[in-house]
């Protein structure tokens, strides 16, 4: 273990990076600068001490105690005599760490392999590490090219070029070679410094596996954004005009100066292997480090349209209509605008604004709301959605709600985000920006209208009505598929069925009217939870009641018989008293209601089914709802609930399949089902699907993100080309709802329990595992009667 570590540059770019890899470490860390109030120090354990390179008695105090030092610094900023203060600093820094006895001294220069040729920028990098070998001790001087990272110099002068200039007059320099390093590979390297046994030191060159040339890497990030780019070069630009050039169309952080343009048209490619051959480093792909430098640089480059407002209402009233968003409920402001957009999409090729949710009171991460999907939820306090409509680069919408005095009142942020892709992306963004001006202050406006308005919730009665029917679940659930059930389920003479669609599957949807001649309550019920041969609900859009929840559920009872339940959740009014009212009366009319309709199901598909009565029963309970308060429903679908954690690095390797929902992707697989994950230097997983078929073995290579940065269960896969990546529909759900203790067998299934597998480390799983996979996927609502085994032909299940 390191002794005390002297760190100076701790406010630039790659010295604030370095002191917090030394820090998680749990390294002793002192660090020296000119400025210590700029110094972010992570731990209250990180020394920061004053001083200056260029005054050398200031650096005897903080040399005190010192194990190892970095040095990090340069002068670039100072002028044109940087190369002389750059001299003077590493000879005072060299001649304190040796009175102090320092044990070894760690700096960071720059590649160039022609001293004669050499920029000024260059040149100074080497005699800078001559200085501070000249005061004898060891010194480990690392010599790398551009280093590839959000916020580097070289990174963001790349981003502004290609992202601002569809067409590039380019000096010769790009054509320059050079051997680019990611920033995290230069920190690994700087961190294994430290453990180098005493006195080991030398000159190591850092590089990734590839040299290119600049253009090269304008083309690469091009590529990766989605962008074309042209690159035209010319011999007139100098230097001097490279760098006017550049400060013209590069943001500031990227206006580099004369000096450092200069140095450009050198090459700067690794010629040794001593660094390969003395640390266990290999450094990641010029690919893998710009899409890198892109997630981590991203948020800075967005378009914001941040909005707040106050609301005079706890967090969980003010959150109430942000979660209701879209679906039947709509955007609450400018839905023709909405639609129109939504239209255009279409016209386009987009999703375009289908009206659709879920659950139109709840959400998860992976849902559809319209034609955005729940990228983020937490109840009471923050919704984010991704567009899934056609843009020139990628937008969000969030809300997040923070609580004030003490929970009575609550803040409301609405954030629009936008990473434009290229010029197309900024014009479309400046373009609309006042229609976003228009449309958000609108909708924001209306969200506190609504919680406002909003009181707590009403507390459902509940019913519930079971009866026995004389033939097989399957069998009865079927017949409730059938076009003319729900007429047969209803009185003619008192309700009309005026739009039907969907059937009862999920988002099916129902809209009817309920009354005698022209006096009429419209009453619109959506459906959800489906569940084949098992369940299906319905919950009321628009109508009667406060709230109507219904669930109707099939249980088997042995081969021939099922268990046929109604379970009702209904409420007429907010008010408490007049909802115990309303119970007292409906309760014996559902009753009658609900002995009709079980009766018409016996008759239907019972093996001995009574005679059916007439339905005048439904048609007081129909008509009791006419006479009660409109209001908009509420309803809430169980969730799917993944694992706490999952350890990804022993969740990689082989797994087999043991048991699957039949799907449309494994048609082809008769057995032999296994999948192997990898994990990748970025933190995604890379994954290999193979399975035995009719003619052969075949194979599917993909790859899984993190939806769920903590618990690490929710995970995205795309087995399309990369290049489709961007696409949200090319991502499908994987979550991890059940995993053994030991990592033995896992489950995993999706938020709309439409696909299950049973996965096990080997091809054959016991009796007793397989039960509790089972019992993990019934716990999430999965009909686990759908489980089909999977054969091995090298074992047996």
């Amino acid at each position: 273990m390191a002794g005390l570590i002297l760190l100076t540059g701790a406010t630039g770019y790659i010295g604030s990076r370095l002191l917090r890899v030394l820090e998680e470490g749990g390294c002793a860390v002192r660090c020296l600068a000119r400025q210590p109030g700029r110094v972010a120090a992570g731990r209250a354990t990180t020394e920061v001490v004053s001083g200056d390179c260029l005054d050398e008695a200031s650096l005897d105090a903080a040399m005190t105690g010192v194990d190892q030092a970095y040095y990090l610094v340069h002068s670039m900023a100072s002028g044109p005599l940087f190369a002389a203060r750059d001299r003077e600093a590493a000879a005072n820094f060299g001649r304190a760490a040796a009175r102090a006895g320092v044990r070894r001294i760690i700096y960071l220069g720059g590649l160039g392999e022609d001293r004669g040729s050499l920029s000024t920028h260059l040149k100074s990098r080497l005699e800078t590490g001559e200085a501070l070998r000249k005061a004898g001790i060891p010194v480990v001087e690392y010599r790398a090219s551009i280093v590839v990272g959000a916020g580097s110099l070289s990174f963001e002068m790349i981003r502004a070029l290609v992202e601002r200039l569809p067409v590039m007059i380019c000096p010769r320099w790009v054509d320059t070679r050079t051997q680019p390093i990611a920033i995290d590979d230069v920190l690994a390297y700087l961190r294994a410094a430290l453990d180098l046994p005493k006195g080991q030191q030398g000159i190591f060159e850092i590089g990734g596996p590839a040299v290119v040339s600049y253009g090269d890497m304008m083309r690469e990030y091009a590529r990766l954004r989605g962008l074309r780019r042209l690159l035209v070069p010319v011999p007139v630009l100098t230097p001097r005009l490279s760098g006017l050039w550049l400060g013209l169309v590069t943001p500031a952080q990227a206006r580099v100066g004369r000096a450092l343009v200069e140095g450009l048209r050198n090459p700067t490619v690794v010629r040794s292997s001593a660094a390969l051959e003395t640390f266990a480093i290999r450094p990641m792909t010029l690919r893998e480090a710009f899409l890198r430098a892109i997630d981590e640089g991203g948020p800075a480059q967005f378009k914001i349209d941040s909005r707040v407002a106050l609301v005079n209402a706890p967090a969980a009233q003010a959150f109430a209509p942000i979660r209701r968003i879209g679906g039947a409920t709509g955007w609450y402001f400018g839905d023709a605008l909405w639609r129109l957009r939504g239209w255009i999409d279409g016209a386009l090729g987009g999703v375009g604004m289908p009206r659709g949710r879920r659950d139109p009171d709840d959400c998860v991460v992976g849902d559809i709301i319209d034609a955005w999907r729940v990228e983020a939820c937490e109840p009471d306090r923050l919704l984010r959605l991704s567009a899934g409509l056609k843009l020139p680069g990628r937008g969000w919408l969030e809300f997040r709600v923070d609580p004030l005095d003490g929970g009575a009142r609550s803040l409301i942020r609405q954030t629009a985000a936008f990473d434009p892709r290229g010029v197309a992306g900024r014009l479309y963004w400046y373009g609309v920006l006042p229609l976003h001006a228009l449309v958000f202050r609108g909708l924001l406006r209306r969200i506190v209208q609504r919680a406002g308005q909003d009181g707590p919730p009403p507390d459902p009665s509940r019913f519930t009505y079971s009866s026995i029917v004389g033939a097989p679940a399957a069998e009865v659930f079927r017949w409730h598929e059938r076009p003319g059930a729900l007429a047969a389920l209803t009185p003619a003479s008192l309700v009309r069925i005026e739009r039907q669609e969907g059937g009862i599957r999920d988002g099916g949807r129902v809209a009817m009217s309920i009354g005698l001649g022209r006096t009429r309550v419209r009453w619109a019920i959506r459906h959800h939870g489906y569940i084949a041969g098992r369940r299906f609900c319905d919950e009321q859009v628009t109508g009667p009641f406060a709230v109507w929840r219904h669930a109707h559920l099939f249980e088997p009872i042995g081969p021939a018989e099922t268990l046929y339940e109604d379970r009702l959740e209904f409420a007429v009014a907010r008010r408490g008293w007049l909802n115990r009212v309303a119970a007292a009366v409906l309760r014996p009319i559902l009753t009658i209601a609900f002995a009709h309709r079980h009766r018409v199901v016996q008759a239907a598909v019972g093996r001995a089914g009574p005679r059916v009565a007439p339905r005048w029963a439904a048609a007081i309970t129909l008509m009791a709802a006419t006479t009660m308060y409109p209001a908009v429903a509420q309803g809430q679908a169980p969730p799917v609930r993944t694992v706490q954690f999952v350890d990804l690095d022993r969740y990689t390797g082989d797994w087999f399949e043991i048991a699957r929902f039949p799907n449309r992707f494994q048609r082809q697989c008769v057995g032999d089902v296994r999948a192997t994950y990898a994990r990748r230097s970025d933190g995604r997983l890379d994954v290999v699907n193979r399975c035995r078929t009719a003619g052969g073995e075949i194979e599917a290579r993909g790859v899984t993100r993190m939806v769920d940065e903590q618990a690490l269960a929710k995970l995205k896969v795309r087995f399309a080309p990369a290049w489709l990546s961007w696409l949200p529909m090319v991502w499908g759900d994987y979550w991890i709802i059940g995993l053994a203790p030991d990592y033995s067998w896992a489950v995993v299934g999706d938020p709309g329990r439409d696909y299950l597998w049973i996965l096990a480390r080997s091809r054959q799983l016991d009796a007793a595992s397989i039960a509790e996979a089972r019992a993990a996927a019934r716990a999430s609502g999965y009909d686990i009667d759908r489980l089909v085994l999977t054969p091995h032909a090298r074992a047996s299940l």
